[in-house]
């Protein structure tokens, strides 16, 4: 396998490149910018928390190690298993030391539960890729265009990670040696806080392909925990070595080594030696900590006196707890009660926070304490700015249990806790401020220094909710405080989460508060109470902006609902955007949308309602997501037809999908691997279902059957076979008994899951069967067509008929107490039916755009999630989420909406035939203007504002009374739709152009034809000339300027191209033309094809309605980004990010600093901008 050219005896020297031929490589400052994207933890073996085993110890374990690192045919992965205190980091530590002497180290990250960046297992191959890359300069090259590729490959799933970031850039190198490989080296994986995650890095990696292990071995060392011990036992291609069962001679021998060695300047004998050994038994830590309490004895005396204390207890070597206690109650000897008590919160506050601290931190967050007593159990550093470690995990693991600990050093977590909250949150609330890194609004998160928030700051924003919600009661203080927080510092602390790149984690811990929260009662909590909701609400919203952008999370304040808490709380220096119509009052059900670019097939929930599986309507990959954050957690990747349907197990761990290619795939959650291809099918698989406990798999195929899968074997075991019909959906019973079936064929089957044998058959629908599911006790099935049916069980009979609608229900599922029935629809709505009251309610859940195709309930009935053609995957809280009045806009497509000349009034017209007048300033609409039969086609304010003339496919033109919404006049004439119709610069005329080829020319006053003028094509637009002397016209690819008194054409373009659009320019003396996505311009009177392009419309762009007339002080939207931006932009000018229910917008009308937008669904809005400060030097879009 081609790789690394000459990339043995490569050395780093500053931060370059070389090997021993003393080649150097300089990584380019944009290069080692993009490596910085993997965002590296300070995990490595030079990260100053191990020590290596002493020269002389641990001799043949190290030896073997490196034996089995020089062999290239030996397992590539060594698990070295030790329980703990056996001294696995310190071997790891040595082996590590020993490897890059020998050229064999490619990275190491050394994992610890004490430190937050070192227990996120998905930091692992992201950091080990980075030093991987430091070191080979083909690897760092193949790196830098992977990221460049996808940025975010450091916060994908672990076995992404090892693909792209591991196995296909060093598939892509040469190497020349053609056995030459390297070691990563994982310590203590077992710290690592995920335990799922955790088992899946092995999981994955006893998965990896042959070509893999070519060049990289894997050692691994970790406590045997169960379900670590569970994968190593399903690994084949591994060495595994035990510490804890090595002789216990070997192991004292090097233990009295070490004791000797670390103590040989003391005045201790050799046989005190061997006595100290013996206690320590197989444990080094115990050794360790010996050492570390004689060695800090302030003189001789004390020296002997430690000694005797150690070799006068009887504990025994296997628990530490003895050693422990003796330790604690010696530092605090001779203390004044006030100081026992510091220090015992002292130790608390070690073993209790989420990160560790340095000693000046934790006098900033709680108070000065003299730290040097307790050096023997603690890592100290001289400098009172680098973090204090606990030796060893076994201390945390003493001072928190109750039965082991010395009761003057237990740890009680509701008092800690509540110390440590009350500390950062007061901390917060005197430290936190507005751009706290005095940053332009539109800075990328990488250009936020994070080294400019002290770690205390940062301590106390990342981890205060943790130490909240451990809390079992709260202070009064602690209230006063929390209510402080929100009224002053909230926006500031999401601000500070975003720079440091942590803003995801406070969507969770948020609705952690809240659950926290439901045990108090009080008014004291009401408050904070409606504040966190509202924080987690907002930031459901915008993470995926403020996560890129810190600073958008100011303008982003403009989409807080109208009555949200949060707008009394603004404590802001910055303008932010106001929105003067279409805003909700309140937060509505929807929680959470993913806009995705594709229409949503199917959709399931996750049984823990933290993910949602989805498919493409007609494509081949699933996607998994995080319901909190909307980010793609998994993109499944495997089967090679459309996938028509997918479900979660009910530990949520693993999904199946059903396919077109006639298979099923269980895939694991967690990694995106495939765990079984289910064969069998002869047609293609349409609907999938997990069995109550996970065991089995259900399946209906268009080949008229059903089937039943053993999920750990992948092995068929039942065949269920009815009436030929395809079948359309399965689900089975809670008990797992039964299976219920739905078919093309108009009915539905229940079925003995173990026998095979058919139960029921379920008649009466007059359509195709498409959904399927039991009640949750199992008593009752639900069936779907156009029409919804509950049948008995046990029966068989129909129970009751949900009645039958004028749109096709999609999808259907019963909520798990089987109280309510969800269904989405052909009409957009999501609907909720309770089944069991005597008067049906129901209630609807609004805002889909176009089909709803697939609908869920989680499994605490709070949550249903929807899947739409209008590509979004929403969320929707059932139970807090607020219904939205119906809106007084439009009910159905806006097309555009036009200024009155001075600003003050906007006029909208839409699909629905209608016209509506807005009072700008209020966001009110003073007039609704119904005269036409079919939709509106164009529409303009006379220059005085006081009138709108509008053209319809009605064929008639219709001049209105702004103030009354009274029609003055119909133009009639036209024997086809008028596309374009506009006023005179005096309003005394009204110029349009219509499908029936002519121009017309009328007077306003009293709607008398002036002129007919004729096109040889439809005429798609028309507008007069600044002066009112001249009329444009555009009809197919032809311009035609006429003379308004007399109807005389003047000139004719041909452009060869179809004209969407004409205008004059300000001045009268050139066109403006619209074509082909391209703006062009003539001069008047210029020769025929003597046109000009002069700017082209970018696809993903859409400008003003009135962008022709060259103000650069305009705004467009970028469909991409999703922001509205000033055309002419500037080093810290400000857009505005589109919230995702806006998003879908078809245009944009704007007077001054006054802008409206709408699209397809019917609402618009109405949005004051900022004013913008001008630029000296404007950055043009486009």
């Amino acid at each position: 396998m081609p790789m690394f050219t000459q990339a043995h005896h490569l050395n780093i020297h500053g931060g370059n490149f070389s090997n021993n031929t003393y080649n150097t490589y300089h990584g380019g400052s944009h290069a080692q910018d993009v490596l910085n994207k993997l965002n590296p933890a300070n995990a490595s073996f030079k990260s100053g928390h191990h020590s290596p085993c002493l020269e002389g110890t641990r001799t043949g374990i190290l030896e073997m190690l490196m034996e089995w690192a020089r062999n290239p045919h030996s397992q590539p992965i060594f698990w070295l298993s030790g329980i703990a205190g056996s001294g696995k980091s310190t071997i790891a530590q040595s082996f590590c030391e020993s490897l890059e002497k020998n050229n064999l180290l490619g990275g190491s990250f050394f994992c610890s539960r004490e430190s937050e960046e070192c227990r996120e297992v998905r930091r692992i191959v992201p950091t080990l890729t980075y030093f991987l890359a430091q070191q080979f300069k083909s690897y760092y090259d193949q790196i830098v265009i992977a990221l460049e590729r996808d940025m975010t490959l450091a916060s994908q799933s672990i076995k992404r990670q090892l693909e792209y970031l591991l196995l296909h850039p060093l598939g892509n190198i040469n190497i020349s040696q053609e056995h030459w490989y390297f070691v990563l080296v994982i310590d203590a994986l077992d710290e690592c806080e995920d335990v799922d995650a955790t088992q899946n890095v092995i999981s994955i990696l006893r998965a990896m392909p042959p070509a893999f292990y070519l060049h990289i071995h894997i050692f691994i060392s970790c406590r045997p925990e169960y379900y670590i011990q569970q994968e190593f036992e399903r690994t084949s291609n591994k060495y595994l070595f035990k510490l804890h069962d090595m002789q216990t001679e070997i192991v004292q021998k090097d233990i009295q080594l070490y004791l000797h060695r670390s103590l040989h300047d003391q005045p201790i004998s050799a046989n005190d030696i061997v006595l100290l050994s013996e206690q320590a038994g197989k444990f080094f830590i115990y050794a360790f900590t010996q050492v570390q309490y004689l060695k800090k004895s302030p003189g001789p005396s004390a020296l002997r006196l430690r000694l005797n204390n150690l070799l006068q207890n009887k504990f025994i070597a296997k628990s530490i707890d003895g050693l422990y206690d003796l330790l604690l109650t010696q530092a605090i000897s001779g203390l004044e009660a006030n100081e026992k008590e510091d220090g015992r919160f002292f130790i608390n506050l070690i073993v209790s926070l989420s990160d560790p601290l340095s000693q000046h931190a934790l006098s900033e967050l709680w108070k000065p304490c003299d730290v040097d007593r307790f050096r023997s159990v603690l890592n100290i550093p001289e400098h009172e700015e680098i973090p204090i470690h606990i030796f060893h995990a076994s201390f945390s693991d003493y001072v928190l249990d109750q039965r082991r600990c010395h009761v003057d050093f237990y740890c009680d977590p509701d008092e800690i806790h509540q110390i440590l909250t009350l500390a950062c949150i007061k901390y917060m609330n005197k430290n936190l401020k507005y751009n706290t890194c005095n940053m332009q609004i539109d800075n990328d998160v990488t250009c936020f220094s994070q080294a400019q928030i002290s770690p205390s700051l940062q301590y106390s924003c990342k981890h205060w909710i943790f130490h909240l919600t451990k809390c079992t009661g709260l202070s009064k203080e602690i209230f006063m405080e929390l209510e402080k927080f929100s009224k002053q510092c909230l926006f500031f602390w999401m601000e500070i989460l975003c720079i440091l790149q942590s803003i995801e984690n406070a969507i969770p811990g948020l609705k952690a508060i809240s659950s926290w929260l439901k045990e108090y009662t009080n008014k004291e909590c009401e408050f904070f109470d409606s504040v966190v909701y509202e924080s987690r609400r907002f930031l459901q919203l915008i993470v995926s902006l403020i996560q890129m952008y810190p600073l958008q999370l100011y303008p982003a304040l403009a989409w807080l609902p109208n009555l949200s808490v949060l707008r009394e709380i603004q404590n802001i220096e910055q303008t932010i955007p106001k929105v003067l119509y279409g805003l909700q009052d309140t937060w509505d059900s929807c929680e959470m949308m993913i806009r995705v670019s594709y229409r949503i097939g199917f959709v399931a929930l996750s049984p823990d309602g933290n993910k949602v599986v989805s498919g493409t309507y007609g494509g081949e990959i699933v996607y998994i997501w995080n319901v909190a954050t909307g980010q793609q957690i998994q993109k499944l990747i495997g089967h090679s037809q459309f996938v028509s349907s997918a479900a979660f197990s009910p530990d949520g761990k693993q999904v199946v999908t059903g396919s077109g290619d006639k298979t099923a795939i269980i895939w694991n959650v967690a990694t995106g691997q495939q765990i079984q291809i289910l064969k069998g099918h002869s047609g293609q698989v349409i609907s999938v279902a997990f069995s109550p406990d996970g065991k089995q798999v259900a399946s209906g195929s268009a080949d008229e059957t059903a089937m039943v899968w053993n999920v750990a074997t992948g092995q068929r075991i039942k065949k269920l076979k009815g009436r030929s019909s395809w079948v359309n959906s399965v689900a089975f019973s809670p008990d797992g008994k039964q299976v219920v079936s739905g078919s093309h064929n108009k009915t539905a089957h229940i079925w003995n899951a173990t026998s095979g044998q058919l139960i029921h058959t379920l008649k009466g629908h007059s359509d195709s069967v498409s959904s399927v599911a039991f009640s949750p006790d199992g008593t009752k099935v639900v069936s779907r067509s156009r029409t919804l049916y509950i049948w008995d069980v046990t029966t068989g009979k129909l129970v009751q008929k949900l009645g039958k609608y004028p749109w096709e229900v999609q999808s259907v599922a019963f909520s798990p107490k089987g109280i309510k029935v969800v269904y989405g629809t052909f009409n957009r709505i999501v609907y909720i039916c309770n089944v069991t009251a005597s008067k049906r309610q129901i209630q609807t859940l609004e805002g889909h755009s176009d089909h709803v195709n697939s609908v869920a309930f989680s499994l605490d009935g709070k949550q249903v999630v929807s899947g739409s053609h209008d590509q979004t995957i929403r969320v929707w809280n059932v139970v807090t989420g607020n219904q939205i009045p119906e809106s007084q806009s439009h009910s159905s497509y806006v097309y555009s909406a036009i200024f009155s000349p001075d600003g003050k009034k906007l006029v909208t017209y839409s699909s629905d035939t209608t016209l509506l007048i807005w009072n700008v300033a209020t966001g009110q609409h003073i007039q609704k203007l119904a005269g036409h039969s079919s939709h509106v086609e164009s529409v303009s304010f006379s220059p005085d504002g006081k009138q709108v003339v509008s053209g319809s496919c009605d064929r008639q033109c219709i001049i209105w009374n702004v103030a009354t919404g009274q029609k003055i006049r119909k133009l009639k004439g036209h024997s086809s739709s008028v596309y374009s119709a506009a006023f005179s610069p005096d309003g005394k005329q009204v110029v349009s152009g219509s499908r029936d080829r002519t121009v017309r020319i009328w007077h306003s006053t009293t709607g008398k034809l002036i002129h007919k003028l004729q096109h040889l094509y439809y005429v798609r637009s028309v507008a007069f000339s600044p002066d009112g002397t001249q009329v444009v016209s555009s009809s197919g690819d032809y311009i035609c300027i006429w003379k308004a008194a007399t109807g005389q054409k003047l000139e004719e373009h041909n452009h060869h191209a179809d004209i969407a659009s004409v205008k004059f320019s300000q001045d009268g003396k050139q066109v403006l033309y619209y074509s082909g996505k391209k703006v062009h311009m003539y001069n008047i009177g210029s020769s025929p094809g003597t046109q000009i392009p002069t700017f082209q419309y970018p696809a993903h762009i859409i400008y003003p309605t009135n962008f022709f007339l060259g103000n650069q002080d305009m705004y467009i939207y970028n469909k991409t980004s999703h922001f509205l931006e000033p055309l002419s932009r500037y080093p810290g000018s400000s857009g505005l990010w589109i919230a995702p229910q806006y998003q879908n917008i078809t245009f944009i009308s704007q007077h001054e600093s006054t802008i409206c937008f709408g699209g397809k669904s019917g609402a618009f809005l109405i949005i004051q901008m900022p004013l913008q400060q001008s630029a000296r030097n404007p950055i043009h879009y486009g």
